[in-house]
């Protein structure tokens, strides 16, 4: 019983500590990995991204907004912890380097079900996604594309992760 109150306290202090945070990721700070979590560390999940610049692709026949000029593909890897996990959805936006926004882009769990299959990531393994943003519309370049993870484990819990990467 007293192990439940020590770990319920540090739960709590965590979860204040992580709410009281007014960092962000932004266009003047890229990572190449940054993970955070709001439950237990047996369930964390961490994030990585190749290349580690991402190097804009030129689109044919751009028509803003329905067609932005720039494809930006990368790979995101996503390791589970000491925990199986479920991706339930993956939101990624890019900020030029003058703070100008795109509007952020969420993928849900049936839209990458349909596209990649299942999305549990066993404990202690890593699955690969191969992924592409769009961008370009009222943006400018380079800047610094953040994606973002949210997850559930195996014992219900939710939590979010993200990763910051330069794009040029």
């Amino acid at each position: 019983m007293r192990n439940l109150i020590v770990r319920s306290a540090v739960l709590f202090v965590a979860l204040a500590a992580t709410a009281c945070d007014r960092h962000t990721v932004g266009p003047t700070s890229p990572t190449t990995t940054f993970s955070t979590q709001a439950m237990t560390g047996a369930a964390a999940t961490s994030l990585s991204v190749t290349p580690t610049t991402l190097t804009t692709q030129p689109v044919a026949n751009p028509s803003c907004p329905a067609v932005p000029p720039f494809n930006v593909p990368f790979q995101l890897f996503v390791q589970a912890g000491d925990l199986s996990t479920s991706i339930t959805n993956i939101t990624m936006q890019f900020g030029d380097r003058l703070g100008v926004q795109m509007p952020p882009v969420t993928l849900p769990a049936p839209a990458l079900t349909a596209q990649f299959g299942s999305m549990l990531v066993q404990a202690r393994s890593v699955v690969t996604l191969p992924l592409s943003l769009s961008i370009g519309c009222g943006t400018g370049l380079p800047g610094t594309l953040v994606v973002i993870v949210s997850t559930r484990d195996t014992h219900g819990f939710v939590g979010s992760s993200q990763v910051s990467v330069s794009v040029h």
